[in-house]
């Protein structure tokens, strides 16, 4: 096959390499048609908030057509910020509800919430701990 020379893209770069190594490309044209749909949403949620974490600081890495969202950044707007945060609350309540709030989920969830509130910080959402405000 004759190589191809396009503008040089990191987004690209990254999906080019996934499907060239890693992903069949029925699976990610799949995976692109939900993620399409997940687009058209006014909010979403994910199960693993350090994986979604993860997967919107891959994308603000990036991506180099568009500003980072609400001076975060990362990519990772301050909604998204407390929609996580209200969802590992109501993951702690759950296990805790049902009795099997175990100590390696209790260290992963508050750990969770700690980065959360400490991004939230970061953007002056919430006021440091101690402060007046």
């Amino acid at each position: 096959m004759t190589p191809v020379t396009a503008r040089a893209d990191p987004l690209v770069a990254f999906v080019y390499d996934l499907l060239r190594d890693e992903l069949p490309g029925g699976r990610a044209e799949r995976i692109v048609v939900e993620a399409e749909k997940v687009g058209r949403l006014s909010s979403v949620s994910y199960s693993n908030p350090h994986l979604a974490a993860y997967a919107a600081e891959i994308v603000g890495r990036l991506r180099t057509d568009v500003e980072p969202a609400e001076s975060g950044g990362d990519g990772v707007t301050v909604d998204e910020l407390v929609v996580s945060l209200v969802d590992l609350a109501d993951r702690w309540r759950s296990l805790s509800q049902i009795g099997r709030a175990d100590p390696e989920a209790c260290k992963a969830l508050s750990a969770a919430a700690d980065a959360l509130v400490g991004a939230l910080r970061d953007r002056g959402v919430l006021a440091d701990e101690g402060s007046s405000e």
